[in-house]
């Protein structure tokens, strides 16, 4: 019988160098890192989880942080958002959601991060088409194969995704927006370092794009955003009515 999102996503560590678990790991006392079980449930359930998710050593020191309790698979307004810790694991639910019939493949993406997310990961897709994959490959590439920061190009390669706006600083929030796409956001878009840009500014165009998405997923990244503070901006900007 085949695996469904529930059953492999049902909380882990990770112990060797692979995926996000590679950064200085030959440098860290922290050896492991814990990816969280998914589960069904509204916005007000994600809470901030107790293990580390992601280590890295960043100026000589080592850096440990916890993500969420859970990853959440919930339903707003009439489509699927999906909420991550680490961004690689939306390259599961890109898939996920177009294996299972929920969207159409090859959809644009509308990227919003303070990163672009494009480089390329040490081992492409072993396959050209994501129609070739099953749900317990793409879940084995997503966690043991990609890190925070190369998982857009497989998708691409794969044939999930087609063009990528990338919405990064202030002029990209003046992008018009494609006819049907994914949304992807990455909670650090409201970190410090992009305070430059106005909250009012970053939430309008994010709510406006939510509302015509046709799927959407939101990375927390512990690494670059406080979580409390990154659920907080969660909570206003899809527990609010447009």
């Amino acid at each position: 019988m085949s695996k469904t999102l529930i059953d492999l996503y049902c909380g882990f560590f990770i112990e060797e160098a692979v995926g996000n678990n590679s950064f200085s790991f030959s440098d860290r006392k922290q050896r492991q890192i814990h990816v969280p079980a998914i589960k069904e449930c509204s916005l007000n359930d994600i809470r901030v989880g107790q293990e580390i998710v992601f280590s890295e050593i960043e100026d000589g020191q080592e850096i440990n942080v916890c993500g969420l309790e859970f990853h959440a698979a919930c339903r707003w307004q009439d489509k699927h958002l999906r909420v991550v810790d680490n961004h690689n694991h939306v390259f599961f639910h890109w898939f996920e959601a177009v294996a299972s019939g929920k969207i159409p493949a090859g959809l644009p993406l509308v990227h919003i991060d303070q990163h672009s997310d494009l480089r390329y990961p040490d081992q492409q897709p072993p396959v050209g088409h994501w129609s070739e994959w099953s749900l317990e490959q793409a879940f084995e590439y997503t966690n043991y194969k990609l890190n925070v920061g190369n998982f857009i190009r497989p998708a691409q390669h794969l044939g999930l995704i087609s063009e990528v706006i990338q919405v990064t600083g202030s002029n990209d929030l003046l992008k018009p927006l494609p006819d049907d796409f994914i949304l992807d956001l990455d909670l650090d878009f409201f970190a410090p370092v992009l305070d430059y840009i106005p909250f009012r500014q970053k939430k309008h165009f994010i709510q406006e794009a939510a509302a015509q998405a046709r799927l959407i997923t939101v990375a927390s990244s512990p690494f670059f955003m406080d979580q409390t503070f990154a659920l907080q901006v969660l909570s206003g900007l899809f527990n609010e009515q447009l």
